[in-house]
């Protein structure tokens, strides 16, 4: 079954010029996904929680040390907390090979809302679309784990994310790894 695209589509549905890029679909390049999502299913997972409001990745802070410019890290002390708290849950086994990531960042619900619409967004009715950005929160706790769970963050095939609202702010790492 072929499927060709709009006109002004590209292959990740993305409005664009199709006229330099002409782009058809076919099913077998939907199986290496079909593929890699089955094997993470069966694969075994490891689950951390770590209590709290979730961290997130801030722009790194330049200034002036001695009269010579300096950059630096400002979450670089959280990190190293959430890394004790990754380290106390995981163990002193480093993994080799290809690991997956899903993560839940779970919020309370603003304390602004009515009473009713807090339980709406508890019960998953409202997902959380304001700031941090899910790409500074997943960033954050990848520096976090390296050295932990993993040599190097380049191990990392598979990366999930999702921020909710729930009753304990918490974030949830399930690892999947591969032998």
């Amino acid at each position: 079954m072929e499927k060709t695209l709009k006109k002004n589509s590209n292959a990740y549905g993305l409005v664009g010029n199709s006229e330099a890029c002409p782009l058809t679909i076919s099913s077998s390049d939907v199986l290496p996904l079909a593929i890699l999502q089955l094997s993470l299913s069966q694969q075994p997972r490891k689950r951390i929680v770590i209590p709290g409001i979730p961290h997130h990745q801030p722009r790194h802070r330049n200034g002036r040390r001695k009269n010579a410019p300096i950059f630096y890290d400002p979450a670089k002390l959280a990190k190293y907390h959430v890394g004790l708290q990754v380290r106390e849950e995981w163990g002193f086994f480093m993994q080799n090979g290809a690991i997956g990531l899903d993560f839940a960042f779970v919020y309370d619900p603003p304390s602004s809302w009515s009473q009713k619409k807090k339980k709406a967004a508890i019960e998953g009715y409202q997902l959380k679309t304001s700031k941090p950005d899910i790409d500074n929160l997943t960033k954050f706790y990848l520096d976090a784990m390296t050295g932990i769970v993993y040599e190097d963050d380049h191990s990392v095939v598979f990366c999930n994310g999702m921020k909710v609202y729930g009753k304990v702010p918490q974030t949830i790492i399930e690892i999947s790894y591969f032998s």
